[in-house]
């Protein structure tokens, strides 16, 4: 997925429909449960 917690709250608006604040919280707590990784280029689901 070509989003990261950098990503702009435009584009997470258009796409999630949801707040950027919102992708934050859930985007920190399935990195703090080991579930995504990322990088320069966007998520990824652990395997």
């Amino acid at each position: 997925m070509p989003f990261t917690a950098k990503s702009s709250s435009e584009a997470i608006e258009y796409e999630f429909k949801i707040s950027r604040k919102a992708f934050k919280r859930a985007y920190g707590k399935l990195y703090k449960d080991h579930l995504i990784d990322f990088d320069d280029k966007g998520t990824y689901l652990k395997k």
